[in-house]
């Protein structure tokens, strides 16, 4: 899994995030140093909706739109 980000020239962590609740992020990238701050979310859904200052719910089809 630490092989992918090789197409970028930023350095990033993969993480995967759960929290007990059984809620969970599958993929999550951190650039060395930085807090959580801003942000996007891939998910199935078709809206995209923010979620706080900087952060976003994208749908997964956001990847392949003009």
């Amino acid at each position: 899994m630490r092989k992918f980000p090789g197409w970028s020239c930023q350095n990033a962590t993969p993480y995967h995030f759960r929290i007990a609740a059984g809620q969970e992020v599958d993929l999550v990238l951190e650039a060395p140093g930085d807090k959580f701050s801003r942000g996007v979310v891939l998910y199935l859904g078709e809206q995209r909706l923010p979620f706080g200052d900087a952060l976003w719910a994208l749908p997964v089809a956001s990847l392949w739109e003009g």
